[in-house]
């Protein structure tokens, strides 16, 4: 564990994703982990819950992809006490709410000197994440767009979908935020899920993406902007709304690369780094 000149000792940030079987989310979840650390100053471990590990290391790099458990008991039997525990979700997931804190718990049976400091997910309804998140996808459009002379009007906002309601909400507070963002260019925004699971109880994904590019109003086209982080299975070249987009027949059909690495996404990280650390100070770079 880092220690400070004057002998007080900092925590090792954990920082998390779903996981992916594709190399560039973790690719991209790994610079992330240089950009905070840079900021914070102490260490930043880049890690999946699922999947990252059955990526080719020759995709990454040569080096393999880490999972949290393993790497928090790696880190733990070193003599590690102090964490922080960082999700890369936007909303209160099962993986963030359930899954995570199961781990800890057991760790922390066995480890009872350990201190696991839980952050929270991206979106918060009481601060300004929402507006920030809504920048972000803003961005994105204006960067798709510019240097464009003719561009549909019609705006199509796309998460994954979900089989929690308060992560279905995230997209619904970041798609009407978004409208206001894009008001002055005239661009109508419209939400939607990639995928949803079966029964009148996930009803609050619809519509999905691929039956609202058959609605009339999409007819002169449309611009669709993934509320995704990075290229993976899904948001990626050849993923799943890759594929719906041209199997569709809409025309023109734009689509906006995914958040990435941007400097707001970077500080909402750092926002909820700092919120899970009460009363504790952490110098900054």
């Amino acid at each position: 564990m880092k220690k400070k000149d004057e002998g007080v000792a900092e925590p090792v940030c954990i920082l998390y994703d779903n996981g992916s079987l594709r190399p560039d989310p973790t690719l991209h979840l790994r610079t992330l982990a240089e950009l905070l650390q840079h900021n914070l100053g102490l260490p930043v471990v880049a890690t999946s819950l699922l999947h990252s590990d059955g990526v080719d290391t020759n995709l990454l790099n040569g080096k393999p992809a880490l999972l949290l458990e393993s790497t928090i008991r790696a880190m733990l039997e070193s003599g590690i006490r102090e964490f922080v525990i960082l999700p890369q979700f936007l909303g209160p997931s099962r993986a963030v709410m359930d899954f995570v804190p199961d781990i800890l718990s057991d760790f922390k049976t066995i480890y009872p000197d350990a201190s696991f400091f839980q952050a929270n997910c991206l979106f918060n309804s009481s601060d300004n994440s929402g507006l920030l998140l809504a920048d972000v996808l803003r961005d994105r459009l204006m960067e798709l767009v510019r240097n464009r002379t003719s561009l549909p009007k019609r705006v199509i906002m796309v998460d994954h979908g979900s089989p929690v309601f308060d992560v279905n909400r995230v997209r619904r507070v970041v798609a009407k935020q978004l409208g206001k963002c894009l008001l002055k260019s005239s661009f109508v925004v419209q939400e939607c899920s990639m995928e949803r699971r079966d029964g009148p109880e996930f009803d609050f994904n619809e519509p999905l993406l691929e039956n609202l590019l058959k609605e009339p109003e999409f007819s002169d086209g449309a611009i669709v902007v993934p509320l995704f982080f990075s290229k993976g299975r899904h948001a990626g070249p050849g993923g799943d709304i890759d594929s719906i987009c041209k199997a569709s027949t809409v025309h023109p059909l734009l689509l906006a690369d995914p958040i990435g690495l941007h400097p707001k996404l970077v500080h909402l990280l750092l926002m909820r780094f700092h919120e899970a650390l009460p009363g504790k100070i952490i110098s900054t770079n």
